[in-house]
């Protein structure tokens, strides 16, 4: 869905798909039709499904926490922040740095306690891992969430 908001004499637009992705983007434009133009051109930019920028992007999994650290800098206290980056470096050590597009949270959940963690520390790590990636698509720097759905332990 796209819809159109009016900021500060700006229109600034808003794209939510079924599998989550959330980008909200200023058009620029103070006129509302050149406002739905500058949107549309935007969205067409952003390949047939939408998302082909979004996943160059998702690739490389350190520049997303990077990120995701100095926007949560401000919104986290320290103690949320602290454990959300080392669930983070918990789910980059088992994808290997990177962040695939079929990445399976049941698999990872199964490899934490492969790794003889507890069932209640590795559901930590899942409410953590969930928010931060939850946050990350809804500002539309990765296309979906492969946690959200997942059942806790």
């Amino acid at each position: 869905m796209l819809t159109l908001s009016r900021r500060g004499g700006v229109w600034h637009f808003r794209l939510r798909l079924a599998n989550g992705l959330d980008v909200r983007k200023s058009t620029g434009q103070s006129d509302k039709a050149a406002a739905e133009l500058a949107a549309l051109r935007i969205v067409a930019g952003m390949d047939l499904d939408g998302m082909a920028k979004h996943r160059a992007k998702a690739a490389e999994l350190a520049p997303l926490v990077d990120r995701f650290k100095e926007w949560a800098k401000t919104r986290h206290t320290r103690q949320t922040l602290r454990r959300d980056m080392l669930a983070l470096s918990i789910l980059s050590e088992y994808t290997g740095g990177t962040l695939p597009e079929d990445l399976d949270a049941e698999k990872f959940m199964q490899w934490r306690l492969a790794a003889k963690v507890s069932p209640a520390c590795v559901n930590v790590d899942v409410r953590h891992i969930r928010a931060a990636l939850g946050a990350m698509a809804r500002l539309g720097w990765i296309p979906c969430n492969p946690f959200a759905k997942v059942k806790l332990l």
